[in-house]
């Protein structure tokens, strides 16, 4: 069961409201492990299996296209990625378990507005061939956003949230910045270490249409603006050498003339051999996954605690709560109802009042395979 961890995102994702996801120049689609399919791969599904990886696709205003990969194949081995029946992109090399994370920009005008990847290593063996959804900027986005699938241990890559401080923080590290755990404005970074000394980072912020904001190394040099458009999203992809910042990092945030208390923050970005201690507040964790069910670990929960699935499209769609017996701490399986396909997250919560209590990372839900 260990390659379905993929469908895990690779943090907390935030709970965005619907209107925020409906993004203008950015798309995502899965990667299928499948031999063969046309160029645009027209009869490839997202409700196909087994899912390979996960592409995120930022179309620029300057007429360059940014691809940022997550994919699980064999280990220590080195993919070519295609603009299918058009253009080598570039190489992708797995790591010792097979994870890998690259970022690679292309020529909008070397895709059109509807169009397919494919993956292979070298001499395109069979049964180790990949190929995505596909993208089709012809249409409105679909209902889904970015997700990843690198594992939360692996140390190549974090995402952190970008928030608007309740006090200003003079720590160049943001270290007593505390992330809210619902519903934010801001944003958000993913963070991928590279091998080749350079870090890359995506960052995803909501705010005013037309608005432009500037993103900084905190304490460090400024990676570049970040503009509103369509529904109030923006999107940035910065690169910066990793030995300006070092292990622990934050960004600053803001528009031009902000003062200082109103200028947005990250959490802090962590890379070492430890991850952040989670503390003694409740806590639930996404595990594993088969066909229609969800294992989880929680602990430090009240007697009354539940926990239910929420769509994270729209948080009102919300599969039957599960009760968590006594509280406290253990593992348990959330089946979801037949049927029920999306990204989803579990959250946890009081039974009778609904207090908040903590969720999982987004997963991506699907049905058992029928006969």
């Amino acid at each position: 069961m260990k390659s379905l961890y993929l469908f895990a995102a690779l943090l907390f994702s935030f709970c965005l409201p619907a209107a925020a996801l409906a993004q203008v120049d950015t798309r995502g689609a899965l990667l299928i492990k499948r031999d063969f399919s046309d160029c645009s791969n027209s009869d490839v599904s997202r409700n196909d299996t087994p899912v390979g990886g996960y592409l995120t696709v930022d179309r620029g205003a300057d007429g360059i296209t940014h691809l940022r990969v997550d994919m699980l194949g064999k280990p220590n081995t080195t993919y070519h990625l295609f603009l299918k029946c058009v253009q080598l992109i570039g190489d992708i090399t797995t790591q010792a378990e097979g994870y890998a994370i690259a970022n690679f920009d292309f020529p909008t005008g070397w895709a059109g507005d509807t169009y397919a990847f494919d993956m292979y290593p070298e001499g395109a063996p069979l049964g180790d061939k990949y190929q995505s959804v596909r993208i089709d900027y012809s249409q409105p986005p679909p209902p889904n956003s970015s997700i990843s699938f690198l594992p939360p241990d692996q140390q190549v890559s974090r995402r952190v949230t970008i928030v608007p401080p309740t006090t200003y923080s003079a720590d160049c590290t943001n270290a007593d910045l505390r992330s809210p755990d619902r519903l934010v404005s801001g944003g958000d970074a993913t963070v991928d270490r590279g091998a080749d000394g350079n870090t890359h980072v995506r960052v995803r912020l909501m705010a005013d249409i037309g608005t432009t904001f500037h993103v900084f190394l905190k304490c460090g040099s400024q990676l570049g603006d970040v503009t509103m458009k369509g529904q109030g999203e923006g999107v940035g992809n910065f690169n910066f050498h990793t030995s300006e910042a070092g292990d622990v990092f934050a960004f600053e945030v803001y528009s031009e003339g902000t003062a200082d208390a109103d200028k947005w923050q990250s959490a802090r970005v962590v890379f070492g051999e430890v991850p952040p201690p989670v503390g003694t507040s409740p806590r639930i964790i996404y595990v594993d996954q088969t066909a229609g069910a969800v294992s989880f670990q929680y602990a430090n929960m009240p007697a009354d605690a539940e926990v239910v699935g929420v769509d994270q499209v729209d948080p009102s769609v919300q599969t039957p709560p599960y009760p968590l017996s006594q509280g406290g701490e253990g593992t348990a399986i959330y089946s979801f109802p037949t049927r029920t396909v999306g990204i989803y997250h579990l959250l946890a919560r009081t039974r009778n009042g609904g207090t908040y209590l903590g969720q999982t990372i987004d997963f991506y839900v699907y049905p058992p395979q029928s006969g």
